[in-house]
């Protein structure tokens, strides 16, 4: 009866795990507020066909966060990194007009130039408590 007891304690604090991970709340940034991201740019030969010269701090993309609307987004881009080439992935921020809510299950956005995509990254939110 107690191995069962066990068990069943086992399969509940399972259940409750996974349904706590899908009812992670969305982590909001506030309009300027920096957003840590990992940033891949494509290359001007591959497909998507993206760019073919590097980016710097304060370049201003339009980003689609998961599907949602188009935002215009300033990348910052940390010193000793200088630069993110075209087929090269570095982390970075972004800073928003508008504000962006985040879930924990749909971290990924699209970089977009003059409505193509250009690029592809993934949010990176601090640990859940």
């Amino acid at each position: 009866m107690r191995k069962t007891s066990t068990l069943l304690a086992a399969t509940v604090l399972s259940a409750c795990a996974a349904a706590a991970a899908n009812d992670a709340q969305p982590r909001g940034y506030g309009v300027g507020e920096e957003i840590p991201v990992t940033l891949t740019l494509h290359t001007s030969n591959g497909e998507p066909r993206g760019r073919q010269t590097p980016i710097f701090s304060k370049y201003r993309p339009t980003v689609s966060f998961a599907g949602g609307p188009e935002i215009v987004c300033s990348v910052s881009i940390p010193r000793q990194v200088r630069s993110i080439a075209p087929g090269q992935t570095a982390e970075a921020s972004l800073n928003c007009q508008e504000a962006v809510a985040v879930a924990p299950a749909a971290t990924g956005f699209v970089v977009l130039e003059r409505g193509r995509q250009i690029g592809t990254g993934e949010v990176r939110l601090p640990p859940a408590p």
